[in-house]
């Protein structure tokens, strides 16, 4: 990956859409959720709490999408996370 953050940002690798419910009815693209959990996949040299490949939970309106070799990631900041998955 090409890309250097700064601060304590953290990039984030998304968990894929849900396409349909458990009970197999597809939804629209519109009514999708963005999903709340991601994997880090890179870190900024102030980050404390994290560590590349952590499984986490973010904020629901925190950061932004970047696109990075044709892949899209969440690029927010580590106090936008809100704990660590295990």
């Amino acid at each position: 990956m090409k890309v250097k953050l700064v601060g304590e940002r953290v990039l984030l690798k998304l968990d894929d859409l849900e396409e349909k419910t458990e009970s197999g009815i597809f939804l629209p693209l519109m009514s999708q959720e963005k999903p709340l959990e991601g994997v880090v996949v890179a870190l900024g040299p102030d980050t404390t709490e994290l560590s590349i490949g952590n499984r986490v939970r973010y904020a629901k309106h925190s950061g932004m999408d970047i696109t990075v070799e044709g892949e899209v990631y969440l690029l927010t900041r580590e106090a936008d996370i809100l704990l660590i998955l295990s």
